[in-house]
C-alpha cells in the first residue's frame, strides 16, 4: 500500500482502503479467455454444446458467462453466442476483416460476421 504524507490518519485510513478496493476489482476484472482468432462456421455447427441466439446485449464478457462450463466460446454475427468443450465440426482461420461486425451490447467490442466466428479459449 502507499502511504501518502501529508494526510490525518483517519484520511489516510480512507485512502489505504480504496487502495484495497481498487486491488480486489483488478482481481475480478482479470480476463480468465484468451482470443483464438476468426474462424467459419456452418449449419452444422462448430462450438454446437450450448447457444444463445438474438441477444440485443451480447458482449465478449456476456458470452462468455452463458458459456460458462464450457472450454471454448465462439460469438457471431453481432448478437450469436455458442459453446463447446471441441470443435464438433471443421472449421478455417480467416482474416480479422471476415469478423469485424460490431457486438449489440458493446459497439467497441467485435462479434464476429456472418458464419464467421470470432473464438475464445477459457484459461481458468
Amino acid at each position: 500500500m502507499t502511504q501518502i504524507t501529508g494526510l490525518t490518519e483517519s484520511e489516510q485510513k480512507h485512502v489505504t482502503r480504496e487502495q484495497e478496493l481498487l486491488e480486489q476489482l483488478s482481481t475480478y476484472q482479470k480476463k480468465t479467455y484468451a482470443y483464438q482468432g476468426c474462424f467459419t462456421d456452418s449449419k452444422n455447427r462448430v462450438l454446437g454444446d450450448k447457444s444463445t441466439l438474438e441477444d440485443a446485449n451480447l458482449t465478449v464478457e456476456r458470452c462468455e458467462t452463458i458459456c460458462s462450463g464450457f472450454k471454448y466460446f465462439g460469438i457471431q454475427n453481432t448478437n450469436e453466442c455458442y459453446c463447446g468443450n471441441m470443435f464438433k465440426n471443421p472449421t478455417q482461420h480467416k482474416p480479422e476483416s471476415e469478423c469485424d461486425k460490431a457486438c449489440k451490447g458493446n459497439k467497441n467490442q467485435k462479434c464476429g460476421g456472418g458464419w464467421r466466428n470470432n473464438i475464445y479459449a477459457k484459461i481458468n
